[in-house]
């Protein structure tokens, strides 16, 4: 054991002074996040909720303008497209002309593919 970790006083201050960086990160990281790309965020899942689009399984960001939807996109219960890619195509474009975004990118997979 250090010599540090064996007086509890010193014990203290280190669990103190690594609390205080913790609070610090976090605090820096969620100003990091920008209050555009969360608005734009907001206004993605809307839409893609909207066009009845089920996004539980997939992972939707929006980073510096450009909006990134990956993983599985299924409709939502009770809905049924003709070609889902179609739709999600559509929904590009839709949210291209949006404010705030300004790239769309999709790497989804579909139910019934392999």
């Amino acid at each position: 054991m250090s010599a540090f970790a064996t007086e509890k006083g010193s014990f203290l201050f280190v669990a103190r002074s690594l609390q205080e960086i913790s609070d610090t990160l976090k605090a820096r990281c969620a100003m990091a996040r920008d209050e555009k790309d969360v608005s734009s965020l907001r206004l993605v899942r809307t839409t893609l909720t909207k066009r009845g689009f089920d996004t539980t399984r997939a992972d939707v960001r929006v980073s510096h303008g450009v909006c990134y939807i990956k993983g599985l996109v299924s409709p939502m219960k009770g809905v049924s497209f003709s070609d889902i890619r179609i739709e999600m195509e559509q929904v590009r474009q839709i949210l291209r002309q949006k404010q705030g975004i300004r790239d769309v990118m999709v790497d989804c997979t579909y139910p019934g593919n392999s």
